[in-house]
C-alpha cells in the first residue's frame, strides 16, 4: 500500500470542519459565505477535501478558529535551510 500524505491531510481537514462546526455552533451556509462560496460548492469541497485552496482552507481554519494543533495538522511547511 502507498499513502498519499496529502489525502491524509485532506481527510483530517475535512473533519476538523465537521468538529468545528459542531463546537462553533455554525452552519454549512456560514462557512460557504465566510470563504465567499455558494453552500454547493462547500459541499462539493467537502466530498472531495483535496480541491479546497490552500487560501479557503485558511479562511475556514480563522473562521472557525482552529486551534493551533489542527492547524499544524493540515498545513505542511518546509522550510530549506542553506
Amino acid at each position: 500500500l502507498v499513502r498519499d500524505p496529502t489525502k491524509e491531510r485532506a481527510e483530517i481537514f475535512a473533519g476538523n470542519i465537521d468538529k468545528y462546526v459542531r463546537i462553533r455552533g455554525k452552519s454549512n451556509k456560514d462557512v460557504a459565505k465566510a470563504i465567499g462560496v455558494s453552500e454547493r460548492v462547500l459541499y462539493n469541497r467537502r466530498e472531495s477535501p483535496k480541491t479546497f485552496s490552500l487560501p479557503e482552507m485558511l479562511l475556514i481554519m480563522d473562521y472557525l478558529q482552529f486551534s493551533p494543533a489542527d492547524r499544524a495538522e493540515v498545513v505542511v511547511v518546509q522550510i530549506k535551510l542553506c
